[in-house]
């Protein structure tokens, strides 16, 4: 019998963690901007008088990130007006050193355009009223295309997302970039864009298993706008150079990336994941595999036991099972939890926290790619997919602080000049990247099959201490269904009265594709000892958050 996987759309419904005095209810559809008001400093300037804004703009830490998403169910009748009278305050002092990151949903892609009017509003408000403006300033900014923003009025639009703009406002040594190479230099293994956000925390909030001094980071694949701009993937970094005639920025240049990594650091961070997957079978031990192969497991639940079958052999006469009893489409996906011996977290694989608790404490979990059948040496061989980060530190321009890529004015940036950088002379300088040849499962791991499931009664994920302190901001970012399965369950239509929403210190976005994750493993360990885990997340309704203070 042969297994056929592919992805089919997960049934989550997930409520999303941000609940409580960080954002608080009840949301609703208005026909103006309505910002909520949840205790947050940044919040409270928005709405209070200017003098309360500069107050709160002026006690913000140099390392607290700066962030404000608005969110709309009828992107079409939205205007750039709605969304440029509520930028995010931000000190003189301060905004010289701040670029913008601004993710934008498909519909609203013309905004983002070179030549749209949106963006010059947008970079000479935000840069407004500045002593340092003279021949030689300059400023800079990243704008990507992603399929969703995640969205917290209710369990549906968290589920489906949202469309939207998602602005950070970071410090300009935290966001470094990769210019994408020039299209004629492209080889088959053409990169692939990226978005990397990381925190970084100073200290541990109490109760919390968070590693002092760690990074925790997420990778994002961005949305396919091969029909909306004529591009497989849009992010680009831009240079913003003040016309003194004029008074005014004006764009002075523009290069698509293919990495584009942003870093925050913190006094406090807080991350929780949401992953809901059911178990198929019973957890065996790994007796024979090569890189990303699986060849056989244990065919008892014993330990002691060494006799061993087919890895897909359990799948086979549990799957079909499984799809019957669930009533579930006949082609499902699966996901193998891969654990090492002295990091097992517990017996229970069916504990709805399991997963989550196995990837905090080193296990990778891994998509079914195929398999089944065959015969021979290929028999009951599973393939599993070896690729655990997006990030991109390969030498073909490496990643470079966004304004040394952009340059400072003039001609000749190192965007430029990494347009022509052969391919090959990377390659011959450092080697071919031998990554995908790494082991996903070794002998003596154990390993536990799962597909996806709608979780039920998800419960806030915050703790009590760290969402009540009335400060920090949110980033979320997780995965979606796709778009054939969102239009098949719910009306996607702009039927419903003018809307658009404003989050203050909330940012993030949803793919339809993957995420990356990556934090330290043991939680409270110091990470020099425990190491860090990489894995990727391609399950629909999985989420990631870290909440920076």
């Amino acid at each position: 019998m042969s297994l056929i996987f592919r992805r089919t759309p997960g049934l989550a419904t997930a409520r999303p963690a941000i609940i409580g005095k960080w954002l608080e209810p009840p949301f609703s559809s208005v026909r103006s901007v309505v910002t909520i008001d949840n205790s947050l400093p940044f919040q409270r300037g928005l709405s209070s008088s200017s003098k309360r804004t500069e107050q709160s703009s002026a006690s913000a830490s140099r390392s607290a990130p700066i962030a404000v998403s608005w969110l709309t169910k009828t992107p079409y009748e939205t205007t750039p007006d709605e969304v440029l009278r509520h930028l995010p305050p931000v000190p003189s002092s301060d905004k010289a050193a701040r670029v913008p990151i601004l993710l934008v949903t498909p519909a609203f892609a013309p905004w983002i355009e070179n030549s749209s009017a949106f963006l010059d509003e947008f970079m000479n408000k935000l840069f407004a009223d500045q002593s340092d403006k003279g021949p030689r300033s300059s400023r800079y900014a990243v704008a990507a295309i992603v399929d969703k923003l995640p969205d917290p009025r209710d369990e549906a639009s968290d589920l489906l997302g949202s469309e939207g703009l998602s602005l950070m406002l970071a410090y300009s040594q935290d966001v470094s970039g990769k210019v994408a190479r020039a299209s004629r230099l492209k080889s088959t293994d053409k990169d692939e864009p990226s978005f990397i956000y990381s925190a970084k925390a100073l200290r541990s909030v109490t109760g919390n298993n968070t590693a002092i001094g760690a990074t925790y980071e997420i990778g994002l694949r961005l949305a396919n706008t091969i029909f909306v701009n004529g591009k497989d993937r849009t992010i680009f970094g831009m240079r913003w150079d003040y016309d003194a005639a004029r008074e005014r920025f004006r764009l002075s240049q523009s290069s698509t990336l293919s990495n584009c990594t942003v870093r925050s650091t913190g006094e406090r961070l807080h991350n929780s994941l949401e992953v809901s997957l059911s178990p198929v079978g019973q957890r065996r031990r790994v007796m024979s595999s090569l890189g990303n192969i699986l060849r056989q497991v244990s065919k008892s639940t014993d330990t002691k036991s060494n006799d061993a079958m087919p890895a897909s052999s359990e799948l086979e006469t549990e799957l079909p099972r499984y799809v019957e009893e669930h009533g579930l489409d006949q082609r499902i996906s699966v996901w193998a939890l891969v654990e090492k011996p002295d990091r097992v977290v517990s017996t229970d694989e069916r504990d709805p926290t399991h997963v989550a608790r196995a990837i905090c404490n080193g296990s990778k979990l891994h998509r079914v790619m195929s398999g089944g059948g065959g015969w021979g040496k290929k028999q009951g061989l599973l393939s599993l997919d070896p690729e655990t980060t997006f990030t991109d530190t390969a030498p073909y321009g490496g990643l470079f602080p966004i304004n040394e890529l952009l340059g400072s004015g003039g001609a000749g940036s190192l965007s430029e000049r990494l347009q022509d950088f052969p391919e090959s002379f990377e390659r011959l300088a450092y080697g071919d990247d031998l990554s995908s040849l790494s082991q996903v499962a070794s002998e003596g791991d154990f390993i536990q099959f799962y597909a996806s499931v709608a979780p039920k009664d998800r419960k806030n994920s915050y703790s009590d201490n760290f969402s009540n302190s009335g400060e920090g901001t949110c980033c979320r970012f997780g995965v979606i269904p796709s778009a054939e399965y969102a239009e098949a369950i719910v009306d996607l239509g702009n039927g419903g009265p003018k809307d658009i929403v404003m989050l203050p210190n909330y940012f993030g976005a949803l793919t339809e594709k993957a995420i990356t994750y990556s934090q330290p493993i043991g939680g409270e360990k110091p990470p020099n000892s425990s190491g860090e885990n990489r894995t990727k997340l391609d399950i629909p309704g999985c989420r990631v958050q870290l909440a920076i203070a």
